[in-house]
Parts: structure tokens; sequence; C-alpha cells
């Protein structure tokens, strides 16, 4: 087993803290809190962010439909408020919604163990807390009973309300968790499906689906619904055995109600299974339905995949940027569609449904919605895409959040205009200025500038907007002074020295094609400097006024130098001959180790970050051994 044992500790921060931008009117009609009824499955009934959350955990409830009864953004598709305090690589998941509040996992690189668990007000994007883990997250979390259950790794249980650790399990969880009426369903590395209770961790039972004769492994998240736990299981794909398994658990025993075998099998990671009306939809590469009483197969579908349920629908994915409505009792074909866009979108991720519209995010193109009853296209945003979309977006109360990782990293809410617009342009990046560590303000000195840029249109990557640009050195107004161009690429570097002291506001400032710009400044001040001064400094003191035996050691330590532009380096001449040839606070000479001179003469220069220097010498006198 692999050890992900690792110590997390909680960061509180405050409802300003963060980078979301909060919302700039958000109409009170799309942040409708309206009471719903709640089954035992998360799912809830009701519109808006209500109490009863629509959208707990991946799939949208335990049941894994993909699909909520509420409603989201159909037409003129707008970027309301974007959160942009996650780590460097984002989000790879979709949030959970719970009680107005979103709870989500940022990665702090593309293949690092390390991250943070986020809760974020739904209505503004401001921060409720974070919590930072040396876990990496790439699933959904599930809110349930109060607690966030993230898995990848071990199974961390927080609080909702302020993000304190309450438990984590031994076992280390493959993927996304499911929870319902008090326990938590899971793969876990040693191939079986476990179930943990919700409130201390536990585990109450554990599953393994392997036979006398099949070495079946549990791979990917359970879906529970009306009592039962329904997964699937593969062979090791590395055998060349194609083949899988779908099956039913008593979700309170653990025991196998039925298992049903497919000649079929998915080589990398499936979703979990999808149960709605009586019927279970399993992906293993072809599309089955099977009954969720016995497992008898009602139907299959090749070339589809990541079901959603809804109505009496079956919404599946098709390759080469398609999706198909099949009909949920029969499997036959209601009809299919192509997204438009100019642009190939790069991938695309998992549908989701609301009553009456499909959204899917696509890796560079941001998120579509179709219309549920006939597929036609109905909206996009933002109009230049993401960088990187990985997840489908949650939605709820008018409004779709959607995760991204990587140059536009953060969490986006999109809602729907009011059609006077007439664009879903992504908004202007967010850019900040600063100055390289370690810097010397002084004149003649190089000062090294730092901008970052974040957000959308912040790259030039995938066909995002190309910015310009530019900095002011001189008056910090982004149009006099001594301005020179950028590259466009975020975390870009230029170099300025100053021949004159004095207070500079020094400005980036960037522009789009279409006129929209993002600026930053920053203030720096210019003095004359005084060079160093080179002081050396003897173990033994007084040196210069012993006489040393050959063979003696007297270290030379080079005293802090009072150079107002910093120290570069300290170099030594050890022998006399005026070749600087050692570097370093101090170094120790041996007597008479070299040379068998009476008087041995050491030389400090220090050179500052300017290349002014200065030189100090010490000479030590030896009694000659004649002998």
């Amino acid at each position: 087993m692999v050890d992900l044992h690792r110590r997390a500790y909680l960061r509180a921060v405050t409802a300003a803290v963060g980078g979301a931008t909060a919302a700039t009117g958000i109409q009170s009609g799309a942040l409708e809190r309206v009471a719903a009824q709640t089954d035992a499955d998360g799912q809830s009934g009701s519109d808006g962010f209500s109490q009863a959350a629509p959208w707990s955990q991946g799939g949208a409830g335990a049941a894994n439909t993909g699909a909520a009864p509420t409603s989201g953004p159909r037409t003129d598709l707008q970027v309301e408020w974007s959160y942009t305090d996650v780590d460097a690589w984002g989000l790879a998941s979709s949030p959970a919604l719970v009680d107005g509040v979103l709870y989500f996992a940022s990665l702090d690189s593309d293949i690092g163990d390390s991250g943070r668990v986020h809760a974020v007000d739904a209505s503004d994007g401001s921060a409720r807390w974070q919590f930072e883990t040396d876990m990496r997250h790439e699933t959904t979390p599930a809110v349930h009973e109060g607690r966030v259950f993230v898995g990848d790794g071990e199974l961390l249980a927080l609080d909702t309300e302020d993000g304190t650790e309450l438990w984590r399990s031994e076992a280390v969880v493959r993927g996304s968790v499911r929870a319902a009426n008090g326990t938590v369903y899971a793969a876990t590395d040693d191939n079986v499906i476990t179930a943990f209770d919700a409130a201390d961790g536990t585990e109450q039972w554990r599953f393994d689906p392997a036979t006398d004769s099949v070495d079946w492994s549990a791979y990917t998240a359970p879906a529970v619904a009306g009592g039962t736990v329904y997964a699937s299981a593969r062979v090791n794909p590395g055998d060349g055995d194609l083949r899988s398994v779908g099956f039913a658990l008593d979700a309170e025993t653990g025991d196998r109600q039925w298992a049903t075998e497919f000649p079929a099998a998915r080589s990398g990671g499936a979703p979990a299974p999808a149960v709605s009306d009586g019927s279970v939809y399993v992906d293993v590469g072809d599309l089955f339905a099977l009954d969720a009483a016995t497992g008898d197969v009602q139907w299959s579908a090749s070339d589809v995949d990541s079901p959603v349920v809804q109505d009496g629908a079956v919404y599946a994915l098709r390759d080469g940027g398609a999706f198909v409505a099949l009909d949920a009792a029969t499997g036959e074909q209601q009809w299919q569609t192509v997204w438009e866009t100019e642009r190939d979108p790069g991938g695309r991720t998992e549908l989701v449904a609301t009553e009456d519209t499909l959204y899917v995010g696509t890796f560079i193109g941001g998120v579509f919605a179709f219309d549920a009853e006939s597929g036609e296209q109905l909206g996009q945003a933002p109009d230049g895409g993401f960088s990187d979309g990985r997840c489908p977006p949650t939605v709820a109360g008018g409004t779709a959040f959607l995760g991204v990782w990587n140059a536009d990293s953060g969490l986006y809410a999109i809602t729907e205009g009011d059609g006077s617009s007439g664009s879903t342009e992504p908004p202007a990046p967010e850019v900040e200025l600063r100055t390289g560590p370690d810097q010397s303000y002084c004149v003649g000195s190089q000062i090294t500038f730092i901008r970052e840029a974040s957000g959308p249109g912040s790259t030039n990557d995938f066909g995002q907007d190309d910015y310009t640009w530019k900095m002011d050195f001189d008056t910090g107004d982004g149009e006099s002074g001594a301005s020179e161009p950028m590259t466009e690429t975020a975390g870009e570097l230029v170099r300025h020295t100053y021949d004159e002291p004095g207070t500079y506001e020094v400005a980036v400032v960037g522009e789009g094609p279409d006129g929209r710009t993002a600026r930053d400044t920053v203030t720096v001040d210019i003095a004359e400097c005084a060079g160093p001064t080179a002081r050396i400094a003897t173990d033994p003191a007084d040196a210069e006024r012993r006489d040393f035996a050959l063979m003696d050691e007297v270290t030379f330590s080079a005293e802090p130098s009072e150079a107002d532009a910093g120290v570069e380096r300290y170099e030594w001449d050890l022998d006399g001959d005026g070749e600087f040839e050692k570097r370093g606070d101090a170094e120790t000479v041996v007597l008479g180790e070299e040379c068998r001179e009476e008087t041995l003469t050491v030389s400090l220069r220090v050179v500052d970050t300017q290349g002014a220097t200065d030189t100090a010498s010490v000479s030590v006198s030896t009694m000659a051994d004649d002998a």
C-alpha cells in the first residue's frame, strides 16, 4: 500500500481574502434560495442555492445521474465572478455545492502530491476557508451530514463550517467517493469497495469482487440509490483481458445481490454507474443499461460514454465532438448534435444536465450549453475559452460553476446575461507587478521586475486573446516614459537600470486586440549607494601580532560589509600573488603547507551587486624551521 499519510493543517481565511473577484450585481433572482426536500441520495428537489444542495457530490448526487432539477444559464453566457486564489495547477474536478457554499480542491503542480481544499461562497466567490494538504485531490468532494469528504489518497473528512480535519482513513481511496445515509463508499487501492462510517471513518464493510476464476479489481467510484451500492470492476488491462463486471451490493452489509459480466472494459478510468428509475447505466467502454433489481441487460450502445440520465433520456458523448440523446428504456437514438466552435476545443469533459439544459466543458473552448430536448446549441462562455478546462460545471440557481487548471487556474461563475451585451468575452486578466528578491535599489544597479498574469486572456496559448504587455519605468502612467515591450507569456521578467536617484512609479500595462486592458504598478526608490568596505577578522585573534609555528592553522573571515548595494561575493588571495582564486565568507590556511616564507599576506576583495570593490590585507609571520 502506498503510504500517503501526510501532515495537513488548516489555514483559515476571511471572506475578503483570496483571489476572488466579487460579483458586481448578480441579480437576486439568480441567487434564489428556495427550501427543498432532499432524498437519501443527496439530490435536491429545488431550484437555486437552497439549503438542501442540488449538487452535493460528483455526478450531482450519490446516484451519479449527472443531472439535477435546477436551472442554469442558457444563452448570452457571461463570467460573473472568478476565484483565483488556487494553487498553480488549479482545479481538475468540479466543485460540490451545499447550502450556498462551493467545496473543491486545487493542485499545487501537475505531478506533485500537494494542494488545498477550499470553501467559497457561491454568491460572490468570497473565501470561507482553506485547508492545505499533501495529497493530490483530482475529484469532486462529497458533502454529507456537515462533513466534506475528499478522495484521491487517504479519505479526508473536514468540517464544513471551518475546514477542521475530523478524521482520515488508513485505507487509500481511488478517485472520488459517494456518501449517503451516514456512510461513505469508495474504491480503495486494494481493489475492493469499502464502506466508511461518515462520523468517525471506521470501516463498516469491505467487498472484494474477485472470484475463484477471475481476479476482478474495483477501480472506480460506486453509485448509491435505494439502499443499494452499484459498482464495476475489471481485469488488469495489462493482461490483455478486456472484460469487466457490474455488481450490486447491499448498502448496509456489503453482501452481493447480483453481478453481470461485460465483454468490454476501459483501459483507463471510468465514471461511476448512473442509477435512475429502476435502471443502472454502466460505462465500460460500451454503455450497458441493466435492470437495477436483477442486473439483466436491457440494452447496450457502442461508441458512447459518460452517461447522464434525466426524464426518460440518456445523454452520452460520442467521439468527434458529438453527443446523443437515447431513450432510457430502449436505447434508441432520439437525436445527435455536434457543437459549433471556431476552433478545435481540444477535448471535452463529461456531460451534466439541469431540468432543460445540457452542459459540456472543453479543454480550451470554455463551457457550452445545449437544449436538452432538441440538442440545439444555445451558448458558450467565455467566447475566447479557457486554457485548460478539465471538468464539467456544477450548475444550480441559474449559475454554472466551472473549474479550470493550468494557465487560467481558478473557479469561474457563469451566468446568463440580459442579451444587451452581445458578447461573451472573458474578463481581462489579473496582473501583478513586483520586484525580484534581494534587489539593490541603487543608481547603476540592474533591477528585475516580474510580471505575473492570470485568468482568461492572460496568455497566448491555444488561441487565447493576444495581449501586448509594456513597461513604463518612469511615470507609471503606462503612456509616457521609457516604455519597452514584453513577451506575451505569464511570469515574464524584465530588467532596468536607473542612472539618477529618485522615486519611480513603474507600471505594466497589457492591452488586448479588443481594447481591454490590465494594469498594475510598483514604486521603487533609487539612491546613490556607498561602495563596500573590506575587513578581515582572524582566528586566533590579532594574528598579525603573533609568531606562528609551521603547520599552525589560521582562519581568515570576511566581516560583514556596510555596502548599500549589498555584497555580491567575497574573494580571497591566499598566497600573495595578486590572484583572487577563492570565494567564500572564510578561508583557513595551514602555515608552511604551500611555502616556507617567514611572512604570508592574505588579501580579501569584496564585490557588491553594482560591481564596486574594496580590498583589505592581513600578514602573519612564522618562525622558520632551519633544521
